[in-house]
Order: structure tokens, then C-alpha cells, then sequence
């Protein structure tokens, strides 16, 4: 999976939104952002998600290239590049953030250090979203839009898998609705997207994956008129597409959204049997 990058006019607006002020070296702030995928012939010199979110904080926290602000600009883009790349980080208090930014700013911890405490500090949890575009996917028995398309009406959420009784390994095919929801940037604007929802068995000993079923879907970001009642922004997609799956054998598999072929989240589906006096229909979660 590709390491999703912070984008020079994306540190420019965080440094806006925290009160940092206008960029002084652009030079500099290019050199930072790129810092993080930096390396040698023997692999990169951060090769972690929390090397890379460290590098991004010690390089902006170490240097004045935003007139002000420059320790609050490091700490966002530091937690916006780990969200972008599906780690939440939790809440950390204040007074722990405000001491890691002081002693980094005075050069008192290495990068090493840094990415330590992230990883140890902040308390994580991996999301199935590895997109920071996606807002949230899910799955369900059926789902259709409204008439304007801006809403989504879903049956049967949150499902996880399939118990047939007595299965005798005869071909099943089962009906699947894949949904989210993707909030599209500037640097989406004018690019005709492909959304694929696929659903997938992985052969862990062979390291690969046979597709059961796919289904895409195509769309360019559409901004709003800008009216009072509008707000000047891109309209997020809200997206239902539908799988039919054909299984002729029990165990775990896993529905995938790919935006132009690069993975953006999953969901693990199971399809079990069970015995006769159990009764079948969908698992929830």
C-alpha cells in the first residue's frame, strides 16, 4: 500500500488553520515534507509510519519556516500524515504534547525518540480505513439512494458474514451492499476517480488472493455553487455498490475499496456452516 504524503498546500492551510501564519521558506517546507521518504541503496531512513510522523514533527518543530506557530504546525501535520495513512491516534493531554514540542524544538530528542513516543504516548488503534479520504465504509444487506442521491437508506448494517445449514460445498451466490462515504480534496479536483469495491479470498500459503466478485464506479469531484445557502466545498460521494459473490467453500474473506487501484479500506466477511438444528441467515457485528 502506498504511503499516502502531506502535500506543500496542505502544511500551508494547517499552518493558517493553527495560527502560524504565512510560509517564509517554501524551499524549506518542501524539503521537510519530503524528509520522511528520504533513504539510502539499504532502505529508508524512516521506515516506519511513526518514523515518518516524527520526521515530519522534529523538521518543523527545529525550524522557523512559517512566521509563527511553527511547534502547533508540527504537531498537526505530524497526527494529520498518521490519520492520512489509517492510524488514529487518541486524545493525548495537553501538558505531554506541550512538553514533546518544547524539548524537540531544543533539539533534545532525536527522531528515534520521537517516533518512541508517539508510538508509546499517544495510545493507537489501526482503523480498516487506510484512505484518509474514506469517512467511514460498511457493509449491508441492501441500501438504495433518494431521489437527489445525497442520502443513503441501508437494511440490514453492519454485516459480517453468512451461516448456511448443511452446506455441501454446492455453489451459493449472495447479494452484498458495499457503502461509503469519501470526501475528495483539492488535489482530486478535474480527476475522473474509479471506486472498486471487490471482494477477495486470500491463499496465505501460495501469497495470493483470488477476486470472488467486483464492481466500480466512476466519478470527478463535484464542488458546490458557492450560493449562501452552499457551502463553497466539494460534494463528498456517497457510494452503494453492489456484490454477488459465488462461494463454494466455507471461511474468511475480505471486501476491499480500492480508489484507482490503491487500497482504502476493508472489511472482513465470513461464510460458515453450521448444522441443520442452527438456523441460517446473516451474522451482524
Amino acid at each position: 500500500m502506498t504511503t499516502r504524503r502531506i502535500s506543500l498546500e496542505a502544511a500551508r492551510q494547517i499552518a493558517l488553520q493553527v495560527g502560524g501564519g504565512a510560509m517564509t521558506d517554501e524551499g524549506g517546507v518542501r524539503g521537510i515534507l519530503a524528509r520522511p521518504f528520504s533513504g539510502h541503496i539499504d532502505g529508508e531512513f524512516f521506515p516506519t509510519l511513526w518514523d515518518k510522523a516524527a520526521a515530519l514533527l522534529h523538521g518543523f518543530a527545529t525550524t522557523q519556516y512559517f512566521e509563527d506557530g511553527n511547534k502547533r504546525t508540527a504537531w498537526v501535520i505530524s497526527q494529520t500524515f498518521l490519520r492520512l495513512n489509517g492510524v488514529r491516534p487518541l486524545p493525548v493531554a495537553p501538558i505531554h504534547s506541550e512538553v514533546l514540542m518544547l524539548a524537540t524544538a531544543a533539539n533534545a530528542l532525536e527522531v528515534s525518540h520521537i517516533s518512541e513516543w508517539l508510538f508509546s504516548e499517544s495510545g493507537v488503534r489501526f482503523d480498516d480505513v487506510y484512505d484518509g479520504r474514506v469517512e467511514f465504509m460498511f457493509l449491508a444487506a441492501g441500501a438504495e439512494h433518494d431521489e437527489s442521491g445525497a442520502t443513503l437508506s441501508a437494511w440490514g448494517l453492519g454485516l459480517a458474514g453468512y451461516v448456511l445449514p448443511d452446506f455441501d460445498g454446492t455453489a451459493v451466490t449472495l447479494r452484498l451492499a458495499v457503502c461509503t462515504r469519501i470526501h475528495w480534496t483539492t488535489e482530486d479536483d478535474g480527476v475522473d476517480h474509479e471506486v472498486t469495491a471487490r471482494i477477495v479470498e486470500h491463499v496465505e500459503q501460495a501469497g495470493t488472493e483470488t477476486i470472488l466478485a467486483s464492481n466500480s464506479y466512476s466519478q470527478m469531484p463535484v464542488i458546490q455553487s458557492g450560493h449562501q445557502y452552499q457551502k463553497s466545498e466539494r460534494i463528498p460521494a456517497l457510494v452503494r455498490m453492489y456484490l454477488e459473490p459465488e462461494f463454494v467453500k466455507v471461511g474468511s474473506y475480505e471486501v476491499q475499496l480500492l480508489i484507482d487501484g490503491e487500497l482504502a479500506a476493508t472489511k472482513t466477511f465470513a461464510f460458515n456452516a453450521w448444522e441443520s438444528q442452527d438456523l441460517d441467515g446473516p451474522i451482524g457485528e
